[in-house]
């Protein structure tokens, strides 16, 4: 890894690669060892397995760590999908067969001599190459004849043959003759799409000789729209089908509040609780020899601010670092607390000019001034929060009332502030 890169110094998301996220991983060593251990009693489950905690607790970066340690002692592949704002279940299903499509393609670890597996490879291949321009919308429709194979009897040895009714096609005839019987696909949709990831999964998975682990990242936040969890709903019906094959498994990763009372969609499978104070010292002093030459960043007094401010969320802190970095680039020295408190309020005093953002600020300033620290929201105004930058920024949920947010400590001092200069 490059010893001064700014960018990845802090960034909050997930590394891409291997290496970074082993190299950047710290810490939940007992949890990587349950997952380990758990996970090959559970490659039949029929559930989603649940990777579960707070808002920015780092349930990203431990997946696909795991998922590393995972696809190597199962010889197994694993697949990620991130839900995130893609808004409907059918997206995300496209989003998965795509992505499937591709690994199948890529695979090179299979005997390529042996005729049944090479039968199975062509069958699926050609399959995905029939399907995907209707799936991603670029024909409306597929035309078969009537005496047309989609699948081989290499397939069919294996049980891996879906018939032409399961995939969703009719069955029509000319005007004059039966003889002009035709089969007809047209955009696949919901339970019929996931019929699609099924078998093609199934597929990579006989060819590899082991499982196919599929892990849909941020499955709780698939939609912004107030009656999101509805789309929500209909996309774990859809995986909960992908999953009841015996050779694939399905993980996601949920917030604490989507989690609790889900336990018949769900597998607690693994919690992940935020860090300890040493913890996060640790995280910050990783990303500092990887990326800064070892240097610090930050005062001690404005580290101690950030971390007090994180409360333990790793995401959160990450994101508030490299913000402060980006802005105080050009300073003489380390990031103090006076740039930290220029920095907030410049943040406020953004938010408030931008309409959107005004209405839900608002209301944050208004419980502020009535000596409130939480505000609850519903029906529209949440939603338009949930699409607000304050959303896990300024506010956060309240585990187990989704309806309820607290203001960040690092922010409310700030807001006390205008509000009593205001008044």
């Amino acid at each position: 890894m490059p010893a001064n890169n700014q960018i990845l110094l802090f960034d909050s998301n997930p590394p891409e690669s291997d290496e970074a996220a082993q190299a950047l991983f710290h810490n939940r060593k007992g949890e990587l060892s349950w997952a380990a251990r758990q996970l090959r009693a559970h490659l039949a489950a029929t559930k989603i397995l649940a990777i579960h905690g707070d808002t920015r607790t780092g349930k990203s970066h431990f997946a696909r760590r795991m998922l590393f340690d995972a696809t190597d002692a199962l010889l197994g592949l694993s697949v990620i999908i991130n839900a995130n704002q893609r808004e409907t279940a059918q997206n995300l299903l496209v989003d998965l067969f795509g992505e499937l499509s591709v690994q199948l393609r890529g695979l090179d670890e299979w005997d390529r001599s042996h005729p049944i597996l090479k039968g199975i490879f062509d069958d699926f291949v050609e399959f995905s190459s029939l399907v995907i321009p209707l799936i991603f919308g670029e024909v409306d429709q597929i035309e078969l004849g009537v005496g047309r194979r989609l699948f081989s009897k290499a397939s069919a040895t294996m049980a891996l043959t879906p018939t032409f009714t399961e995939l969703g096609f009719t069955a029509e005839y000319g005007e004059e003759t039966t003889a002009s019987e035709k089969r007809i696909l047209r955009a696949p949709r919901g339970s019929q799409l996931a019929v699609f990831c099924k078998w093609m999964g199934e597929a990579i998975s006989e060819l590899l000789g082991g499982p196919l682990l599929i892990l849909v990242d941020d499955q709780d936040l698939l939609s912004t729209q107030s009656d999101g969890w509805a789309a929500t709903s209909e996309l774990v019906s859809a995986l909960k089908f992908v999953a009841a094959s015996p050779s694939i498994v399905v993980m996601a990763t949920v917030r604490s509040a989507y989690w609790n009372g889900r336990e018949k969609d769900l597998i607690d499978f693994v919690e992940v609780r935020p860090f300890g104070d040493a913890d996060m010292k640790a995280v910050y002093q990783l990303r500092m020899d990887a990326y800064n030459d070892g240097e610090a960043v930050f005062s001690p007094t404005a580290l101690r601010w950030l971390l007090d401010g994180a409360d333990g969320r790793v995401g959160m802190f990450l994101q508030r670092c490299h913000q402060l970095n980006r802005r105080f680039y050009l300073r003489d020295g380390k990031v103090g607390v006076r740039e930290i408190r220029t920095w907030i309020d410049e943040e406020l005093d953004t938010l408030w000019r931008h309409p959107g953002e005004q209405q839900v600020l608002g209301k944050v300033y208004d419980e502020v001034r009535r000596g409130h620290i939480e505000l609850q929201l519903s029906g529209d105004d949440l939603a338009l929060l949930r699409r607000s930058k304050l959303w896990l920024h300024v506010l956060k949920p309240l585990p187990n009332a989704p309806d309820r947010c607290s203001i960040d400590p690092l922010y409310l001092e700030a807001i006390r502030d205008k509000v009593s200069a205001s008044s």
